[in-house]
């Protein structure tokens, strides 16, 4: 089979870092993750957005570097086996398009139970109707998917835009109104490093780390970013964990002086409509459930790319069939490939709403996803300082920016994944286990089929 190729120019240096941006997700992030790290940290949250931002663009720099020597589609994957070979490429390709999966099923709920508290309140807690509504929003993305990179971009950015624009008029109004509304006063010990335990410091790092995970779409798309050019995409990673950063430290701030440790960690997923409902008068309250909505489906399309891509790149280098490696001749996308995660994941909704279960199974596999993160994103961060080892006399920059700081973050990654071990229950690690377990079956098939061929 002729090598299929992706679309060169089909996205500018700003569509790829908004692109970064969505992937991260930021209201749906804060609105389910916030809770919980203000619950173990308090106002030391705000320390912990600072540390995993500065991990993340140790990351980001490793991608950015070895991007530049091998741009591809694949990303992690692509990378990874381009210093390591071809079985630890293929490892950090599967744990990536395992993260995927998991994380674009988890989304389409949050997303449905959005849509209809704006729609139809009374039906918010109805299974059925937000099976329907989560099957609908999956489709659509998809849909928007497959017919080309473009029209997913447009989407996006209008998405990120209003998300982002409702989250900057919550954050300005929290600090406009902070002086008669604070319930506590912002310190310079909020950041302190050494405030924090060493196991307030690991399970900051351990909740932290969903707050950033997605920026690495931009990687995934480099093929289709400024004709191939690797800075482009490289770049646009960079700039989405610096946005990141500022949108979480930002927003973190003021979630802290609006709302107390108690009232923070006891708003779970609806902590953004809390802290806006204190915020903002009805009905501009409801902002945050706008942005909550954007950014679930956001996304949702992010991790539709992200998957759709590395299939397509891992079954175009011989891992996978190469019926996934094929592009729609009109339409320019890797359509099968979509194809396939829009029937996983739909199948998974239905399993998870009809079979206790399978529900059960998806929950501890939503647990297990952080494993899944860290390993791939450690590994490819390592295989980046291994490929630059040289650099390290080329001068302090160099040697910080190509080996120094990737290396710090992939040590911390580990940290975090062996941390999270006994937190995790039985069938969680049993899942995640599985799951890799599973990469051997089309390991030994693709490396059969080379075989054959090379034969």
């Amino acid at each position: 089979m002729a090598e299929e190729k992706l679309p060169g120019h089909a996205l500018g240096r700003l569509e790829s870092v908004i692109m970064g941006v969505a992937g991260a997700a930021p209201a749906f992030t804060i609105s389910a993750a916030a809770a919980s790290l203000i619950g173990a940290l308090g106002a030391l949250s705000l320390g912990a957005m600072v540390y995993c931002g500065l991990i993340m663009f140790g990351s980001a720099l490793a991608f950015r570097n070895l991007n530049r020597e091998v741009t591809n589609a694949g990303a992690a994957y692509s990378l990874t086996g381009h210093v390591f070979g071809r079985t630890w490429g293929f490892l950090v390709g599967w744990a990536a398009l395992i993260s995927f999966a998991l994380a674009m099923v988890a989304a389409s709920v949050p997303a449905a139970t959005a849509t209809l508290m704006i729609v139809a309140p009374n039906y918010a807690e109805n299974t059925e109707a937000v099976l329907i509504i989560a099957t609908l929003w999956y489709t659509v993305i998809s849909a928007i998917a497959v017919r080309g990179i473009k029209h997913a971009s447009i989407v996006q950015i209008t998405f990120v835009t209003i998300e982002c624009l409702a989250i900057v008029a919550i954050t300005i109004s929290g600090l406009v109104v902070w002086q008669t509304t604070a319930v506590r006063i912002p310190e310079i010990g909020w950041l302190s490093p050494f405030a924090l335990t060493p196991s307030q410091f690991a399970t900051g790092l351990l909740i932290g780390m969903y707050f950033y995970w997605g920026w690495d779409v931009t990687l995934n798309l480099s093929e289709e970013t400024g004709g191939g050019d690797a800075d482009a995409s490289g770049g646009s990673a960079l700039w989405s964990v610096v946005n990141l950063t500022a949108l979480y430290v930002l927003l973190m701030l003021v979630i802290l002086v609006t709302l107390n440790d108690a009232d923070a960690s006891g708003a779970g997923t609806n902590l953004l409509f809390d802290v806006a409902g204190h915020i903002l008068p009805a009905p501009w309250s409801y902002l945050a459930v706008l942005a909550v909505l954007l950014s679930t489906i956001g996304t949702l399309e992010t991790q539709t790319l992200q998957f759709s891509r590395s299939l397509f790149a891992m079954a175009r280098d011989g891992h996978f069939h190469e019926r996934y490696a094929r592009i729609h001749p009109e339409w320019r996308t890797p359509h099968v490939a979509t194809l396939v995660i829009w029937v996983i994941g739909v199948l998974f909704l239905f399993g998870s709403s009809y079979l206790p279960t399978v529900k059960a199974i998806l929950d501890s596999s939503i647990l297990a996803l952080g494993l899944q993160i860290c390993f791939y994103l450690g590994v490819t961060s390592l295989a980046s300082a291994w490929y630059f080892r040289e650099k390290l006399k080329a001068g302090p920059v160099v040697a910080l920016t190509h080996v120094l700081w990737p290396v710090a973050s992939a040590l911390v990654l580990a940290f975090v994944a062996v941390y999270s071990i006994p937190d995790l229950s039985t069938a969680a690690l049993a899942i995640s286990a599985a799951c890799m377990a599973l990469a051997i079956i089309p390991y030994l098939l693709s490396e059969r089929r080379r075989r054959q061929t090379a034969g």
